[in-house]
């Protein structure tokens, strides 16, 4: 599990990066959907902390 958080770490840096280069013109079909990419990878990742929460709370 922590191999897979690093990856969408590392996903998560690259995509922003990307945006930061192309810039914010939200109107373009292509910078819309790699805003929305963004947005999924950061909801997998939190999705993924919440579980490692929830395999500590059943172990306590």
């Amino acid at each position: 599990m922590l191999k897979d958080i690093q990856l969408i770490i590392k996903e998560i840096e690259t995509r922003r990066k990307e945006l930061i280069e192309c810039g914010h013109d939200f109107d373009d079909p292509e910078m819309l959907k790699r805003s929305q990419q963004l947005d999924e990878l950061i909801n997998r990742y939190y999705k993924l902390l919440d579980d490692i929460n929830e395999e500590k709370r059943a172990i306590l």
